[in-house]
């Protein structure tokens, strides 16, 4: 739950969409989490992670090598 504040107010003080959809989406997750069995919360995290923080660093990246240019 922590992270996924985190995330949302630093795509917030980014001005990233992706990221604070992803920190939304996390909110979610955790809500989600206690209702299913612990091999399915490791999954869960696992998306989740991917979500907040891989797609927006790549997004933000290519966002990044095109300004560069």
């Amino acid at each position: 739950m922590l992270y996924s504040i985190g995330t949302y107010i630093s795509g917030s003080i980014l001005s990233f969409r992706p990221m604070r959809i992803g920190g939304g989406i996390c909110l979610v997750l955790v809500a989600i989490a206690p209702f299913l069995d612990y091999s399915l919360q490791i999954l869960l995290a696992a998306f989740a992670i991917s979500i907040s923080y891989l797609i927006p660093g790549y997004l933000l990246r290519s966002q990044y090598r095109k300004q560069k240019l």
